[in-house]
């Protein structure tokens, strides 16, 4: 089997908004988020989309739970593998608990 190279994205999340552009991730797994330097307290959370462009619904694991990152500024969050697999899911949004009081953008690094 032939692996794809690593690869990243970029989900921007407008001034006072909660929820991140569409993210094509493609045949790819998200591996890690890399957190913009500032950011306002949030919490993150995953909407999948058949489509580009279709109604966009929370992720939620097996169990019920929605899938949750605790995110906080300037780190890198590695993203656990059993919880993160995204395969079939194709477009992503990111959608924070709070409003964030300035433009963010969140590097999402991808794996094959």
């Amino acid at each position: 089997m032939n692996r794809l190279p690593p690869t990243t994205r970029t989900a921007t999340i407008a001034a006072t908004e909660t929820i991140s552009d569409v993210v094509d991730i493609d045949q790819y797994q998200i591996g890690a988020l890399v957190m913009p330097a500032a950011w306002d307290t949030a919490t993150i959370t995953l909407q999948a989309s058949a489509t580009r462009d279709g109604t966009f619904l929370d992720v939620y694991d097996d169990e019920g739970a929605a899938i949750t990152v605790v995110a906080a500024a300037n780190r890198v969050i590695v993203l656990d593998e059993a919880v993160f697999a995204t395969a079939g899911l194709k477009y992503l949004k990111f959608k924070t608990s709070a409003a964030q009081t300035a433009e963010r953008k969140i590097i999402v690094i991808l794996k094959g």
